[in-house]
């Protein structure tokens, strides 16, 4: 009697699972599959990040000197387009000055 008892409610079980599997759309189950499979593909990056992440790189006196050199350069760009556009600010402010005295000519 028990084992009767426990087929029936493993029968019951199992058929109220077959249920709900039929009811689902086929629309939910591809979104379903597809969302699993982002979510596995971005799993993959994380832990290769991860992994990545632990390697250290050896940072020598060569990469120092370079990063020096490269700022001194940075800076030096940096000098000379500040006076191209000195020079160039000054002579817009004299085209200013002119067109600003041949107005007054010509209104006064």
């Amino acid at each position: 009697m028990q084992k009767n008892i426990f087929y029936v409610k493993l029968h019951n079980f199992i058929n109220i699972c077959s249920y709900k599997i039929e009811t689902v759309s086929l629309k939910k189950i591809i979104i379903m599959r597809k969302l699993l499979f982002i979510f596995f593909c971005f799993s993959l990056l994380c832990a290769t990040e991860i992994k990545g992440q632990t390697n250290n790189v050896p940072f020598t006196l060569d990469d120092r000197d370079r990063i020096i050199r490269l700022e001194e350069k940075v800076e030096s760009l940096r000098n000379e387009m500040n006076a191209k556009f000195e020079v160039q600010n000054d002579k817009i402010n004299e085209i200013k000055t002119f067109l600003f005295c041949v107005l007054n000519l010509y209104v006064g």
